[in-house]
């Protein structure tokens, strides 16, 4: 994409068609997808390239990954997830279509337009959510996700990167209705 965009820049210049206001809205594009690119690349590094449907690879930290195959049905977590998440390895892996379930009522409407927006549109998600403890805590998670695409461009499965992040704070911030 990032070439596109350069191309049609450098033709709109050589049209002689770039204002002051063109150049800020090229600049804030290329910025925004270089941004995108990076987040990309970070996600990328934790799944092996060559095999969209092997089990999630992460090094040792406060992450877990996940994989969803739309082609097999096939759900695998890392463990790291399931701690994430806080929920029970023996219980497996849930769907996408019961992930909603772990959040909070007032969060699942942001986790399906993700879900959604990754699978159907074909973009990358990034949400911020809670979740409901087994033992009635709540924790906040950032999800992290891209599709993976078959040959022809079509999404085949989803992987993401789960994270809890800050404290209790974070958790008041949303329960307010803060991002």
């Amino acid at each position: 994409m990032r070439e596109d965009v350069d191309a049609a820049h450098r033709d709109e210049e050589a049209a002689g068609r770039l204002r002051r206001g063109r150049r800020a809205e090229w600049s804030a594009t290329v910025r925004c997808l270089d941004d995108l690119a990076r987040r990309l690349e970070r996600l990328r590094s934790t799944f092996p390239v060559d095999a969209p449907d092997a089990g999630p690879l992460l090094p040792a930290g406060p992450y877990g990954t996940a994989h969803w195959s739309l082609l097999t049905d096939r759900v695998s977590w890392s463990d790291e997830v399931f701690a994430v998440l806080g929920r029970p390895v023996r219980e497996g892996p849930l769907t996408l279509d019961e992930l909603p379930s772990l959040l909070v009522p007032q969060d699942q409407p942001l986790l399906t337009a993700a879900v959604t927006g990754c699978l159907v549109d074909g973009r990358p998600a990034e949400c911020v959510y809670r979740v409901n403890g087994p033992d009635g805590t709540r924790r906040t998670v950032r999800m992290t996700a891209e599709p993976v695409v078959d040959a022809d461009g079509g999404t085949v499965a989803m992987r993401a990167v789960f994270q809890r992040v800050g404290g209790a704070g974070r958790e008041q911030a949303l329960a307010r209705g803060g991002r």
